[in-house]
Parts: structure tokens; C-alpha cells; sequence
């Protein structure tokens, strides 16, 4: 088949592009156009977010050179801070500086991707090692710094962004949704997280608030849950088939 002839069946004139009357040659140019526009935006609106997100990591980098020697022992073996009034009674005052100062510029730096300042994709290629590592170190002293400062929301951003990061297996829905809208939909990413983790809570015993499990542990049940569906859907569906089979004898 020609290119002339597959493109006419592709737009519906089985005839042909050169069968293309003034009309629909100039609505077929209006939507390239289009299509061009849009494609041309979005490169430059996430060349802008790379740049926004190298700067702000290239601004934050400072800081982290002078916060991670003092957390570096707790963030090599992955092991939890202390939680919230201890690092506030420790000797070592750097400490409490060291593991606020991280928090809050990871904080920002969710902040900034959600908000579609920076490019997500960039952050999570250069930075989601460090976003996992000192989530999962910090687990224990965010909920303690949540209840002693009585802020419920605190760095909220940073864990949802830890959630995309850690947890989250992009589908086609979601990957749809988001190409539509033209940023990271934390919200949707964060409800898909809360129902696969309450669908989770009787079967692997959880406390029916996440925040009070291990990270790890949930992502280890969560895939858990996953294969066990995945397997049963799979035998659904060959019951299906033998079933079908049966029904229609070839």
C-alpha cells in the first residue's frame, strides 16, 4: 500500500491524499499545526523544569555537603534518627540542624515538582536515592516532630514525593492523566497509594495508618498483594478460556 493511499484511509478518504478537498486540507493543516504547538510547549516547558531543577539542586548541593557528615552514619546503614524531643535533648546540636536542614530542602524540592516548577523525571533520575534513603531514615522522627509540634501536614511533600518514588508503578491511566494535565498528579498518586494500602491492612495485619508501618515492610506486602492477584487474575482468566473452549468446541 502506498503512503498516499494508507495516509487517505488514515484521516478517512479511502481515495487518497491527492483526493483531499480545500476544506479538509485546511482543517488536516489547522490540527499539525496544533499538534505542533502542543508538542513544542511541552519540550519547552520541561527544558524549563530541568533548568529549575538543576538550579535548585545546584543551590541545595552546598548544604548537603555540610549537612550529611553529620547524619552520614545514619544514612549509610539506612538506619532510623532518633526521633523528634531526642535530637532536640542530643549533645551534638549539629545533628538536629543537619537532619532539619535535609528535610526541609527535600521538602522544597517536592514542593517545587508538584507544583510543576521542576522536571520530576530529572529529580527522580539524580535524586531518588537520597529522597528514598532519608525518607526511610527519617520515618520515625517526622511522625514524632508531626505529634510534638502538633503539625499533621508536616513534609507532607516530601512524602508523597517519596510515595511516586518508592512505592508507585506507573500505569497507563495514570500515565495518560498525566500527560493531559502536563504534571505529576500527586493527589491521584497519593489516593492510589492510601486504597492499595487499606485494601492491604486486614491481610498483613497493618495498623490502618500507614505512617505507624516500616516503609520497607509495606513495600514488601504491597508487592506481595500484587503477585497474589496477579495470580489469581491470571487463573480467572485461564478458567475463562478453558471454559469458553468447552463451551465452543472447535
Amino acid at each position: 500500500m502506498s503512503f498516499d493511499k494508507w495516509a487517505g484511509d488514515l484521516i478517512g478518504v479511502p481515495e487518497g491524499l491527492h483526493a483531499i478537498g480545500p476544506g479538509q486540507a485546511a482543517l488536516f493543516g489547522f490540527v499539525v499545526v496544533i499538534l505542533g504547538w502542543i508538542i513544542t510547549s511541552r519540550q519547552q516547558k520541561e527544558k524549563y523544569r530541568v533548568e529549575s531543577a538543576r538550579s535548585t539542586l545546584m543551590t541545595e548541593s552546598e548544604h548537603y555537603k555540610k549537612y550529611i557528615p553529620h547524619v552520614f552514619s545514619y544514612y549509610s546503614d539506612r538506619k532510623s534518627f532518633p526521633t523528634y524531643p531526642e535530637v532536640a535533648a542530643h549533645p551534638k546540636k549539629e545533628l538536629g540542624t543537619s537532619v532539619q536542614g535535609i528535610l526541609t530542602l527535600l521538602e522544597i524540592l517536592a514542593l517545587d515538582v508538584a507544583a510543576g516548577r521542576a522536571s520530576e523525571r530529572y529529580v527522580r533520575q539524580s535524586q531518588r536515592s537520597m529522597v528514598c534513603t532519608i525518607s526511610i531514615c527519617s520515618q520515625i522522627y517526622i511522625n514524632s516532630a508531626r505529634e510534638s509540634r502538633n503539625e499533621k501536614r508536616l513534609y507532607q511533600a516530601l512524602e508523597i514525593l517519596f510515595i511516586r518514588f518508592y512505592f508507585n508503578r506507573y500505569h497507563f491511566c495514570q500515565w495518560t492523566l498525566e500527560f493531559i494535565w502536563g504534571q505529576p498528579l500527586y493527589r491521584y498518586s497519593y489516593l492510589m497509594f492510601r486504597l492499595r494500602y487499606l485494601i492491604a491492612c486486614v491481610p498483613f495485619g497493618f495498623d490502618w495508618n500507614y505512617r505507624h508501618e516500616p516503609w520497607p515492610r509495606i513495600k514488601e506486602n504491597l508487592r506481595k498483594m500484587r503477585r497474589i492477584t496477579e495470580a489469581i487474575f491470571l487463573g480467572f482468566l485461564l478458567i475463562l478460556i478453558a471454559g469458553i473452549e468447552s463451551a465452543f468446541p472447535v
